[in-house]
C-alpha cells in the first residue's frame, strides 16, 4: 500500500513540473497563444516570446522579438 503512494506522489511530482500554456497567460499579456507557441492554439514547444516568458518569472517585461528575415526575391 505504501510503495503504491509513494508511486503515486511521484507520478504526480513529475508531471507537476512540465509547462502547460494557459489561456490566463495569453490573457494577461493581451496576446494570442502563437506569440509564445509554436502551436497557435497553444502548449508545446515555445518560440523566443515563451521561452523568455517561462525564464522570466512569467512577464515579457524587457523581451524583444527577434528580427524578421527579409523577404527572399524572386
Amino acid at each position: 500500500m505504501n510503495l503504491c503512494r509513494i508511486a503515486l506522489v511521484a507520478f504526480v511530482l513529475s508531471v507537476a513540473g512540465n509547462a502547460y500554456a494557459l489561456p490566463a497567460y495569453a490573457k494577461k499579456e493581451n496576446k494570442n497563444c502563437a506569440f509564445c507557441h509554436v502551436n497557435p492554439k497553444g502548449g508545446g514547444k515555445r518560440v523566443a516570446a515563451g521561452e523568455w516568458y517561462k525564464t522570466h518569472n512569467r512577464s515579457l517585461k524587457g523581451f524583444k522579438a527577434p528580427a524578421k528575415p527579409a523577404p527572399k526575391k524572386k
